[in-house]
């Protein structure tokens, strides 16, 4: 950039990226996050012919994810070309409308957004209802296994809409750890959290310190919330909001399938993530005699 080039550009950039207050600090010193937020916010501020971004929507918090879905689409939207790299289909879905599909480092496909991303959900989604891992003993805690099965016990990856799942995992304490939990964020096919819950959630007291030794533990999603789809499970172990130990990208997944059109079209599948059985009461009269 020439200098009158940043001189105008200069108060946009550091307004778009955010780091006003650490503007006299080194850049040496800036965590990844706040580095990938600042070139983020250099490049999408130089008015390029073509913007490559790649995976920076996996730094930073959601506000500024969304100030870069807005940005690229300015882009985009001026005429000039963004090739936006990432796993995200959400955000893939809402911003692009030509996909390219690479596997292994080859073009696999190419075309129409919904046509690419819905092959690419159906080919990647390996189904794995159990998985298992070596100990880790260079950290305080560590997963073992993880596993989704039924009521009666059978390791499965498809439920219908009317059965809960359970999901059991095993972990190592290695040593005596104070304020750690386990957190597991339940992911639907565009890659979005759809909810998050920990072992420490109804249970404060399991804040405190943890022994060292192997834990069996299990949470159960309620019949009849999730829609039609497919999900995974990525599995935490640190201290909130402080350290992650250990961090298990959907390590499991499953999907939901309907119960069948047992009356009409109740049962097809509806729009959104959560499909919830709610009572409505009319007053005074019904509209069915």
């Amino acid at each position: 950039m020439k200098k009158k080039e940043i001189d105008d550009k200069f108060d946009e950039i550091v307004k778009f990226s955010g780091v006003e207050q650490f503007l006299d600090t080194p850049v040496k010193r800036y965590s990844s996050g706040m580095q990938v937020r600042l070139a983020f916010s250099v490049a999408a501020n130089l008015d390029p012919e073509i913007l490559i971004v790649d995976e920076v929507l996996a730094v930073g918090d959601a506000a500024f994810q969304k100030k870069c879905l807005g940005k690229m689409g300015e882009v985009a939207e001026s005429g000039r070309t963004v090739l936006f790299v990432s796993h995200n289909m959400g955000a893939i879905s809402s911003l692009c409308e030509r996909v390219i599909y690479l596997k292994e480092g080859l073009i696999f496909d190419d075309g129409p957004v919904v046509e690419i991303v819905q092959q690419y959900l159906k080919l990647d989604n390996i189904s794995c209802q159990y998985f298992s891992q070596s100990e880790d003993n260079t950290i305080p805690i560590c997963l073992i296994e993880a596993s989704i099965f039924s009521d009666t016990n059978n390791i499965i990856n498809s439920f219908t809409r009317n059965q809960p799942i359970n999901v059991k995992l095993k972990y190592k304490i290695n040593k005596k750890i104070d304020s750690v939990h386990i957190y597991a964020s339940l992911i639907d096919s565009y890659g979005s959290i759809v909810f998050g819950t920990g072992d420490s959630d109804l249970s404060p007291e399991r804040l405190g310190i943890r022994e060292p030794g192997v834990y069996t533990c299990r949470f159960t999603i309620p019949k009849g919330i999730l829609n039609e789809g497919s999900y995974s499970i990525t599995i935490s172990m640190g201290i909130p909001f402080i350290k992650n130990y250990q961090v298990n990208n959907q390590v499991i997944n499953f999907s939901i399938t309907e119960i069948g059109n047992q009356v009409k079209f109740i049962h097809q599948k509806r729009p959104g993530i959560i499909k919830l059985d709610l009572n409505w009461k009319y007053f005074d009269k019904e509209p069915i005699s």
